[in-house]
């Protein structure tokens, strides 16, 4: 499962950013976030596809996940701007968020259509706000994604034939999350 929605949603990535001239007007104005944010996405992609396959330690998945939120901070995901002195805050903070929502996405998977159903509504939330607050970068990230996910759905739907393990799960939840914080950002 995780497959198809990580590979569909990198495809419709770079075709956004190989279309001819003109096609890529929403891309280049609006693709610089999505491209900041996409060490974050490799680096808990890496984290959910080793604790598949080699069932990591909790302290090892968490190691990887904080890094993770190190990647999206720095790339200005963030819960709320800290004062002077205490940026340190605001990423223990942003990085809470990010692994709460992570491992939260993840614990939903294993119930039939619940992680696909999931992705689906908090897409479609995160788009139509970010749309209404003109945050179109965020869309941005967000349009290609559910896309990736609406074919999943039909496979994850009961009786499910599809899961998305650790490493799609993982990587859903802490994408979501980012557009959580980045819309927290915006109010």
């Amino acid at each position: 499962g995780w497959r198809a929605v990580i590979s569909s949603y990198l495809i419709a990535v770079v075709i956004f950013t190989q279309l001819p001239a003109g096609g890529t007007y929403v891309f280049d104005r609006y693709g610089d976030f999505l491209l900041r944010l996409l060490p974050a996405i490799g680096m808990v992609f890496i984290t959910g596809f080793c604790d598949d396959w080699l069932d990591l330690l909790p302290k090892y998945k968490l190691t990887g996940q904080f890094v993770a939120s190190g990647f999206a901070y720095l790339a200005g995901v963030r819960l709320f701007d800290a004062p002077p002195g205490l940026d340190w805050l605001a990423f223990l903070a942003t990085a809470f968020w990010l692994i709460l929502c992570s491992n939260a996405f993840n614990l939903t998977d294993g119930t039939d259509g619940l992680a696909g159903t999931l992705a689906v509504v908090s897409c479609l939330g995160l788009i139509t706000v970010a749309i209404a607050l003109d945050y179109y970068s965020l869309a941005l990230v967000f349009a290609p994604l559910l896309g990736a996910i609406l074919p999943f759905l039909r496979a994850n739907w009961p009786p499910a034939k599809l899961f998305l393990g650790d490493t799609g799960s993982l990587t859903l939840g802490f994408l979501i999350g980012c557009g959580g914080a980045a819309l927290a950002r915006r109010f």
